[in-house]
């Protein structure tokens, strides 16, 4: 009987509050405002405002110097695949603070056309990505002259200059090459201040990645870089205080390039494997010419000539590990030739 006096009493409880609780709750207003119901969500341009950029109107106007011209800063998109003409730059970029989204779409160069994307002047803050820029006779992506670029996701082939040019700043996950006959170009060049990572370069003439000073290589796999009179001499070239790690070379090319070539003072080079021309003879696997400068851990394989490295110059034994087996070293810094 207790029991069911107590679920009594604790029911008229609930019952209770949910009373009080309705008397307290007000509900709004049912007559909605005179004059016509209005959105309150933000469209797309609220969002991120962007100019949509459409070739066949970017190339009216008469003599210009390239299909499509930005000569304001914002940030612009690819309304559709452009293709060059002759004599013309595919897409000038004129003005500091400009992001040209690609949306996948291709930059297509013909015979005769000049640079796929180029900044024309000293402009910063530049950033262009997620698209294709190929078959120019010129450079695909020439930002040399512009300061804090952003160049990512980009795919960057058959092309007669470099694949992508800047003049600071940061090119990440690209892939430059696949250039054949005499549109063979050459890969990624900076000046100065830049990180290459994650980038792809094959078939290319050598430099496959040059940088000048204060600059970081990491992460990065090259293959088929070639020599050609009057251009680079290796994979990966840099000048002083840059950072070279981690990088993968194998070079299968008649005319193979030099592995790693270091020509200036205090750069560190670290964990790069380095294979050389199967069923040849490749040329040199790390060649310093300056001084003060760091080469530990690398692997090279096939090499005549593993390195060529200057006087004053610190570097971890080159241990020749090749006929396979276990092998033990007490030098943590050593570079294996195998």
């Amino acid at each position: 009987m207790m029991k069911h006096v107590k679920f009594r009493i604790a029911s008229m409880a609930v019952v209770a509050a949910a009373v009080g609780l309705a008397a307290v709750a007000k509900g709004g207003d049912l007559d909605p405002p005179p004059g016509p119901i209005s959105p309150t969500m933000k469209t797309l341009d609220d969002v991120e405002p962007r100019t949509i950029l459409y070739p066949e109107e970017g190339s009216k106007g008469g003599s210009r110097a390239a299909v499509l011209t930005i000569v304001t800063p914002g940030s612009y998109v690819l309304g559709a695949p452009l293709t060059g003409l002759a004599g013309l730059n595919g897409v000038e970029i004129s003005a500091s603070n400009v992001t040209l989204d690609l949306r996948g779409f291709a930059v297509q160069g013909v015979t005769g056309s000049l640079d796929g994307i180029v900044v024309t002047g000293a402009f910063n803050n530049i950033s262009i990505y997620n698209g294709t820029v190929d078959g120019w006779d010129g450079d695909g992506v020439d930002a040399y002259q512009a300061l804090g670029c952003r160049i990512r996701d980009l795919r960057v082939s058959n092309n007669g200059g470099y694949g992508i040019q800047v003049g600071s700043g940061i090119v990440s996950h690209c892939w430059v090459g696949a250039n054949t006959g005499a549109t063979i170009g050459q890969g990624i060049l900076a000046d100065t201040w830049t990180l290459v990572s994650d980038c792809i370069v094959t078939v290319v003439w050598a430099p496959g990645i040059s940088t000048g000073s204060h600059s970081t290589v990491r992460d990065c796999q090259l293959s088929g870089v070639s020599t050609f009179t009057g251009l680079g001499n290796a994979s990966i070239e840099v000048g002083s205080h840059c950072y070279v790690i981690g990088n993968s070379m194998t070079e299968w090319m008649v005319l193979s390039a030099d592995g790693i070539y270091a020509t200036g003072f205090g750069n560190h080079i670290e964990g790069n494997v380095i294979v050389g021309i199967v069923g040849g003879t490749a040329k040199t696997g790390i060649v310093v010419t300056g001084t003060g400068n760091l080469i530990v851990k690398n692997s090279l394989y096939n090499y005549t000539t593993p390195h060529a490295i200057a006087a004053g110059n610190a570097h971890g034994t080159f241990l020749n590990v090749a006929g396979g087996g276990a092998f033990v070293s007490n030098e943590p810094w050593a570079n294996l030739l195998y």
